[in-house]
């Protein structure tokens, strides 16, 4: 699984047909990134951004593999946004997929 710090400015990746299929969005690939650096209690804000698919972002517990939640379009636009405040408890992890079946790119 991927690492990413809630201290990182940006992180680039890409969806490709080698990523393992969502578990929550059939026909869907994703990469999952586990939340690290988290001070809990103190608002955290994801961005999911491409050119190439519909952005697709959710927010998993790590734990239970339950969706806590998720973005499709944010503000109008095709790309994805979450801000959360984290909890005591519950490891975080933001998986990255897209709204359409098969969808690839950075």
């Amino acid at each position: 699984m991927n690492v990413i710090s809630t201290k990182n400015d940006t992180l680039a990746g890409a969806l490709s047909i080698e990523d393992l299929d969502n578990p929550t969005r059939i026909g869907s690939f994703s990469d999952d990134y586990e939340l690290i650096d988290i001070i809990y209690g103190e608002p955290v804000v994801i961005n999911l951004i491409s050119e190439d698919f519909d952005a697709y972002l959710q927010l998993v517990d790590a734990d239970t593999g339950e969706v806590i939640i998720q973005n499709d379009d944010f503000s109008g636009s095709l790309n994805s946004q979450i801000i959360f405040t984290p909890v005591g408890e519950i490891n975080y992890i933001a998986r990255v997929t897209s709204f359409d079946s098969q969808a690839t790119g950075d």
